[in-house]
């Protein structure tokens, strides 16, 4: 199966400077106040670094210059951070879109979806509906990962990290870049 590899930040960047990106949105974390504002910033940050550190199967896009979509399903927490965050940027040429989703739209035609606590009740159908159509799920709620989920946000001593289970990424046809898995709490076993 191809692959179409979304990490690429810009031409001439280093491995070096990959994860020194990765380690700025670390440290800005930890320097989070309580704030929604700056937590969502922070989340919104970590989003689109998790875009950059991704792979999906060329079968995600529609074509060789689609738009990476970011669906957000449910109640938006995010407000305007996440446009803020995306804006003018691009990813391997690729532009990036914020899509905002009721509980009756389709979750086809995105490649991130993150999946808002008001969508609790219907999370494993959700989940299970974004696998099949390799789309990388991100949520907030305790028990996301336990339910099917790939990245969680959790919080930790005061700053914002993430926890990734690679089972349902790896199922999905997904890759995620070692350099994001080395900043990450990991759960569940690679098949490598």
């Amino acid at each position: 199966m191809a692959f179409l590899r979304s990490p690429s930040i810009q031409r001439g960047a280093t491995p070096g400077k990959c994860l020194a990106c990765v380690c700025a949105v670390l440290l800005a974390s930890s320097l989070a106040a309580e704030t929604p504002n700056v937590e969502y910033r922070i989340k919104s940050a970590y989003i689109f670094n998790f875009a950059k550190f991704v792979t999906w199967p060329s079968a995600a896009f529609a074509s060789a210059d689609a738009p990476i979509v970011i669906g957000i399903l449910g109640k938006d927490p995010f407000g305007s951070e996440l446009d803020q965050t995306i804006a003018g940027k691009t990813i391997e040429r690729r532009q990036l879109q914020v899509r905002r989703l009721s509980e009756t739209d389709p979750i086809n035609g995105c490649h991130i979806l993150f999946i808002s606590e008001s969508e609790r009740k219907r999370l494993p159908q959700i989940v299970e509906s974004a696998a099949r159509l390799s789309i990388l799920t991100v949520g907030e709620m305790d028990d996301f990962t336990d339910v099917g989920g790939m990245i969680r946000f959790l919080k930790y001593e005061n700053n914002i990290r993430f926890e990734i289970d690679l089972a349902p990424v790896e199922a999905a046809g997904l890759k995620i870049s070692s350099k994001l898995l080395q900043v990450a709490v990991v759960k569940g076993k690679s098949r490598k």
